[in-house]
Parts: structure tokens; sequence; C-alpha cells
């Protein structure tokens, strides 16, 4: 590799940690300020003949949130194979949705990563990018 595809590789990498960063920060964001806490119901008859007939797969149901503010109807919620047999039993759900799009949940033994390492790493690469290619220009100009 060339100093010039290794100066371009470094500017790739510090800019792709700055964007994962940044988009692992935004979601973060999103469900701290913009999430709405509630308790997962099923309201999907299919559901049951689904845990039983293929215990451990994945289903798309019909749910209820049930939050303080009243119910809140979600169709065709893709569910985990552990999620359906749970909800199968009847047992509740705790999780946390996004009050835009009710499809995007958090469950409670989540966690969503900050997101900082990604920048801090990115940003330490792109400044070795700009050291680098600043090295590399003087180079050239000689």
């Amino acid at each position: 590799m060339g100093k010039v595809a290794f100066v371009a590789w470094l500017y790739v990498m510090g800019l792709s940690g700055l964007f994962i960063g940044g988009l692992e920060l935004f979601e973060k964001m999103q469900f701290s300020w913009m999430s709405e806490r509630a308790v997962m119901k099923s309201s999907d008859l299919a559901l049951t003949r689904a845990a039983k007939f293929a215990p451990g797969q994945s289903a798309q149901a019909d749910v209820v949130y049930e939050t303080p503010g009243g119910p809140i109807a979600v169709n065709g919620k893709f569910l985990s194979g552990d999620h359906v047999q749970a909800l199968a039993r009847g047992e509740s759900i705790r999780l946390r949705f996004l009050k835009s799009n009710p499809h995007r949940t958090l469950y409670d033994r989540d966690e969503l990563p900050s997101g900082f390492k990604w920048l801090v790493v990115g940003t330490a690469v792109f400044g070795a990018a700009v050291v680098a290619h600043r090295l590399l220009r003087r180079e050239f100009a000689k």
C-alpha cells in the first residue's frame, strides 16, 4: 500500500468512526428523549398457535402497548422467539418505544451503546489522517 492510499484509508476510517459514533449517539438520545415506557401484551389469537406449532421461531403479531396514557395498538410487530413464547403464555413484556414509531422498541434488559468510543476513535484516526496528509504534502513539495 502506497503512502497516498494509506492516508486515504486513514481518512475513510476516521470518517467511518465519526459516522458510526454519531448514529449510535443519535439513537441513544432518541430513546432517552422521545420514548415512552409501556407493557406489551398480545392481541393476536394466532400467536398461541404459532408458539405451539413453531416453538422458538420469530413471528409477526398484533400487540397492544399499555401506557399510562392509554393502550396503543401496534399491527404487524416483529417478535423474537422468546417474546412469542412469553406472550403466548399470557405474560407481559416491559419495553420502551419511540412515540413517532412504535415498531422501534428497546426491551428492559437491553441497553444501547453510547457511541462515545466510536467518536473518540474516529476523532483520533481523523486527526492522524490530517497530520499524515500534511506530512505527505511536505514530502511531495520537496
